[in-house]
């Protein structure tokens, strides 16, 4: 009798929802066998995305989807999201935090260029294999995209500044990477594990490799560390297990624990203001025979490269060993 009177009850609720907010099911489109939603046209009336008005009275952040698209989004294998430019007038400029997070259905979405921020998970768990993001774009949020399986391609717009903590995490299917110089913080864990990474061409306008940001990235070969990076950061590369080549910047002056752990890495490019390595550094980098140090014409082994056979197996313990103390 209990569960008989709940499901009357959610009906109901249903219904009394979608009365009194009218919805336009012209803004809602099925596709032909009834598997997809398309969340486009007008979208002023709400009917498909919650939302706040922001501080300035003239913006407003999509927080989600009404009850009407969440108790129904359940029966769709597939559901293709439009962001407006503006709902009532209000223009939207940014997504909130866990505004879509999980929904697995999500296969697709187009942004308004007029979104600025998004928050942190707001598309965690998303099905989609493309991303064009907006064109205003200047920070994505913690794990905003993180684990999603399916996303092979990502284009940055020339606004962003901002990548924070684990946004791109466990998008495993992810292949290449190009950041556009504007952006100047990439936090920890950004793209840790995205292990089908190949390529990375990394911003111009970066300081550090923050911890983790590229950990577990297995099929990335090789790597240019931009002139703008002063240091590189605990793990910021361990696990790296096809990373061979490894340029690093002439500004660099700290790599720190871990950082090119269990890395495949045959050959290092330094520069003589390098004076600071950390323990395991390069732990188990067993193949490590090449360091080149600007300025010099020689390629070679270590002794060659640092004077004598002593020299050169003190450091290269250093680089791939444990140091006890």
């Amino acid at each position: 009798m209990k569960k008989y009177f709940c499901l009357l009850l959610l009906v109901a609720m249903c219904m009394s929802f979608v009365a009194c907010n009218d919805v336009n099911t012209e803004d809602i489109t099925e596709s032909e066998n009834s598997t997809a939603l398309d969340l486009s046209g007008d979208l002023r009336e709400h009917e498909v995305f919650t939302y706040e008005i922001n501080p300035d009275g003239k913006t407003c952040t999509i927080t989600g989807f009404t009850a009407y698209i969440f108790l129904s989004s359940p029966t769709y294998s597939q559901i293709n999201v439009v962001i407006p430019d503006d709902i009532y007038g209000y223009t939207v400029t940014e997504i909130a935090a866990s505004a879509f997070d999980f929904h697995g259905q999500i296969e697709s979405v187009q942004f308004s260029d007029n979104i600025t921020k998004i928050g942190d998970y707001a598309f965690a768990g998303c099905s989609f294999e493309k991303l064009k993001l907006p064109a205003e774009l200047t920070e994505i949020g913690k794990s905003a995209f993180a684990a999603c399986l399916n996303l092979k391609e990502v284009e940055f717009g020339n606004k962003l500044t901002t990548i924070d903590a684990y946004a791109f995490m466990e998008c495993s299917s992810l292949l290449n990477l190009n950041l556009p110089d504007s952006v100047t913080y990439v936090n920890m864990g950004a793209f840790i594990d995205c292990t089908s990474l190949e390529t990375v061409q990394l911003s111009n306008g970066i300081k550090a490799i923050f911890p983790s940001t590229f950990s577990g990235c297995e099929k990335l070969t090789s790597i240019v560390i931009p002139d703008s990076v002063v240091s590189i950061q605990r793990a910021a590369f361990k696990n790296c297990k096809s990373l061979k080549d490894v340029e690093l910047s002439n500004m660099i002056t700290w790599i720190g624990e871990y950082a090119f752990a269990g890395c495949d890495i045959e050959s290092l490019t330094t520069h003589h203001r390098l004076n600071s390595i950390s323990e395991y550094a390069f732990y188990e980098c067993n193949n490590l025979k090449n360091v080149r140090v600007r300025g010099s014409e020689n390629w070679g082994d270590l002794a060659e490269i640092l004077g004598n056979p002593e020299t050169a197996a003190e450091f290269l313990v250093n680089l791939t060993e444990p140091i006890h103390r």
